[in-house]
Order: structure tokens, then C-alpha cells, then sequence
């Protein structure tokens, strides 16, 4: 199965296999090759469960709303392997 954006709807499919009254064990196996969207994706994965449990942890932020959608497009930057020139990140 291919990752999905939001991680929540990859374990939304997961759990559709694993269904109640089932009597043998299900596996599922993500084979993921490196330096590919497929991983990267992952990587974003993670680092939203992250940000997800600190917002639920009741540590305080003390992002600017700069520093947020830098972080938003640093996330699609790494997704599409597109780096960017000095100029730009000041702009």
C-alpha cells in the first residue's frame, strides 16, 4: 500500500484489514526504497505525529506564523528533493 499524506488514513486502511472476528493474525509490511517520495512522505508522517503530540502535551509553541509556513514549505521542499537558493529564503 502506498503512504498516504495524513497518517491517519493509512491506519484508518490498516485497521480495515484487521477486522473484528478475525481469527488469524494480520501483517503489514511497508517496504519503502530510500530517497524517494514514498519516504519522504513517511518522514512528514512523523514529524506531524510529533507536532501532534506536543500540541496535545500542553508544551506551549513559540512559533511565528513565519516560522510555521517556512516549516510548511520546508516539508514540501523535502518531498520534491527541490533545494532552494539563498535569495529565496530570505524573501
Amino acid at each position: 500500500m502506498d503512504p498516504w499524506w495524513q497518517e491517519g488514513i493509512e491506519s484508518q486502511a490498516v485497521d480495515r484489514v484487521n477486522r473484528i472476528g478475525q481469527k488469524k493474525d494480520v501483517h503489514v509490511y511497508q517496504l519503502i526504497a530510500e530517497n524517494t517520495v514514498e519516504s519522504k512522505v513517511l518522514d512528514i508522517q512523523d514529524k506531524k505525529k510529533a507536532l501532534i503530540q506536543q500540541a496535545f502535551s500542553g508544551i506551549k509553541r513559540t512559533e511565528t506564523q513565519r516560522q510555521q509556513r517556512e516549516a510548511r514549505l520546508q516539508d514540501l521542499v523535502e518531498l520534491f528533493g527541490v533545494r532552494r537558493k539563498a535569495s529565496q529564503v530570505e524573501a
